[in-house]
């Protein structure tokens, strides 16, 4: 049995993470790849992307194949409440951008910084708040904080308090097998906005959240984003649909649905944002 984000194989392609890798060694990685693939019981991913890799790369029959999303890493505490800002964001303040990820280039971090500039054009107060460290020249910018590196082991209260604090979790990767920070934003009830690009179009609920195209420009970004803060009652809708996703985003229920597929050979209403919540 294998729970996997994402195949040796996805990432040997025109652009893929592995693609400067020899040859032999690519096709002898692939070969051991396709080889223990085929020899186990069933293949879970943990995004459809994934899923269709296992098939089509690996020569894995669809049947053996399973999708469970996975968890965020995040445990609220006991009383936690969702975050309730006051004020119009990018009006009466400065409409916080949330940002997660050491690989900052790969997860698009400077088009989200093109992004806050853009909302400034259209008479926005945004900021880019990131978790981490970034690029000295990144932080210099305007309109741009690093909290610092936050270890969610021993700092989990601090990490919450970061999501909370974010209007809007960004994750515009080029590339992504999934996307566990969009998930750390829902669990927080805060929504999400990023590409529909692999595996990360999983974790971006239309009902709570924004998708968009990985050919979408900043200005179009920015464009979709000024109209939902001038418009109250779609943020209020986007705000009460990430409370709704966050206690479907755990681990415990990611336990419950392998818990099921190993006991039944299926699972009866997995959680799948990409879907809507009512079917979950």
């Amino acid at each position: 049995m294998n729970y996997i984000d994402a195949t040796f194989a996805s990432f040997c392609g025109p652009g893929g993470l592995e693609e400067n890798l020899p040859d032999r060694v690519k096709a002898e990685t692939r070969r051991i790849e396709q080889e223990n693939y085929l020899a186990s019981e069933r293949v879970v991913t943990m995004a459809r992307w994934a899923a269709d890799s296992v098939v089509q790369h690996c020569g894995v029959p669809r049947a053996k194949v399973a999708t469970i999303l996975p968890g965020a890493n995040v445990e609220l505490p006991a009383g936690f409440v969702f975050p309730d800002f006051p004020g119009r964001p990018g009006r009466d303040r400065p409409l916080v951008l949330g940002f997660v990820g050491k690989d900052w280039r790969r997860k698009g971090l400077p088009f989200l910084l093109e992004v806050r500039k853009e909302l400034e054009r259209l008479g926005l107060k945004a900021v880019v708040r990131c978790a981490g460290h970034g690029p000295r020249g990144l932080g210099r910018q305007a309109g741009v904080e690093f909290t610092g590196f936050i270890d969610k082991t021993r700092e989990p209260g601090r990490f919450i308090q970061f999501l909370a604090g974010c209007d809007l979790g960004c994750l515009f990767s080029s590339r992504e097998p999934l996307g566990i920070s969009t998930l750390e934003f829902l669990r927080a009830g805060v929504p999400v906005a990023g590409f529909v690009v692999e595996g990360l179009a999983d974790t971006l609920p239309a009902d709570a959240g924004f998708r968009f195209l990985p050919t979408a420009s900043a200005a179009e970004v920015a464009h979709a984003l000024s109209v939902a803060c001038g418009d109250e009652g779609r943020l209020a809708q986007l705000r009460a649909g990430a409370r709704a996703w966050s206690p479907r985003v755990t681990w415990e229920r990611c336990i419950k649905e392998w818990t099921e597929l190993l006991a039944t050979g299926r699972i009866a209403a997995p959680v799948q944002p990409w879907r809507g919540l009512e079917l979950a």
